[in-house]
């Protein structure tokens, strides 16, 4: 799933060369555009970083995908936008899954948000390890995601699914259906309270896997349109690799495996929809 912005953009007349000066009229990942016209027609849109002014790519519009009203110019053009991720964690949350989940989604270059369900950004993970959240969960209520990921662990899914705002934010990624992710304890913990698994292909943690029902339950990785889920610490780099392939797609994926020195994958599913690298 690869995530696109359609910014508005006013070019207007700024010198004598005829050089269009795009601005983008809200700032949206931290670019600007130049075009420049060869004779009456515009060709190409060349994007700049305007934090390391770079060029990052050129791409060819017709003449007539413009509108040219006096000296501006209005249109549409497409920005593309790292992919968004929550891991929401709180104490006794699984320190593996998490800081795998964040590591291998982080080396795809998506951006990951870690925030804390608790009352304190440090948690104090299942194993006694402390995390710290980049931020409280109540600070991304009213923010979108492209996907949201729950780690297990308990108490740690009992914490995620007890939260409130976790709540709402889980109802309204899947009301928009948009990407969501849970292993271990959380598939069954957290989304199957909700009706998110009902009808849907999925594992979870044997200790947990009874309470989901499917014959898909035995898979390390089960992906069923925009829900992933998977069983626990041993699985939690395909887990994160299947969601860099939702995010981007599988050559993306394929490509953060090979120096992480995954080993190939040598079977074929073994239950419907388990995911394969």
């Amino acid at each position: 799933m690869n995530s696109s912005l359609y910014c508005p953009i006013i070019l207007s007349l700024t010198s004598k060369n005829s050089i269009l000066r795009v601005q983008k009229r809200k700032a949206l990942n931290s670019a600007v555009c130049y075009t420049s016209p060869s004779k009456s027609s515009l060709k190409t849109i060349r994007k700049f970083d305007v934090r390391s002014n770079e060029s990052i790519f050129y791409k060819n519009y017709p003449a007539q995908s413009f509108a040219l009203r006096s000296a501006r110019i209005t249109c549409p053009v497409k920005m593309t936008a790292e992919p968004t991720v929550l891991i929401p964690i709180g104490n006794g949350s699984e320190e593996m899954e998490t800081s795998i989940m964040v590591d291998v989604l982080r080396r795809a270059g998506a951006k990951v948000t870690l925030a804390s369900v608790e009352e304190d950004l440090v948690c104090t993970m299942s194993r006694q390890m402390k995390f710290v959240a980049d931020c409280f969960i109540s600070e991304c209520a009213d923010q979108t995601y492209s996907l949201i990921a729950l780690p297990g662990g308990m108490p740690g899914a009992e914490r995620l699914r007890d939260c409130q705002v976790l709540t709402e934010i889980i109802k309204a990624q899947v009301a928009a259906n948009q990407p969501i992710a849970a292993m271990c304890a959380a598939p069954a913990v957290c989304l199957e309270p909700l009706g998110v698994l009902e009808g849907k292909a999925a594992t979870a943690h044997p200790a947990f896997v009874n309470k989901i029902g499917g014959s898909s339950r035995e898979g390390r990785v089960v992906v069923d349109g925009s829900l992933i889920t998977s069983r626990g610490p041993g699985t939690a780099i395909e887990f994160a690799l299947a969601m860099v392939e939702m995010l981007f797609n599988k050559e993306k994926a394929k490509e953060i495996a090979r120096p992480m020195v995954i080993p190939p994958v040598g079977k074929v599913a073994l239950v419907e929809k388990e995911w394969l690298l």
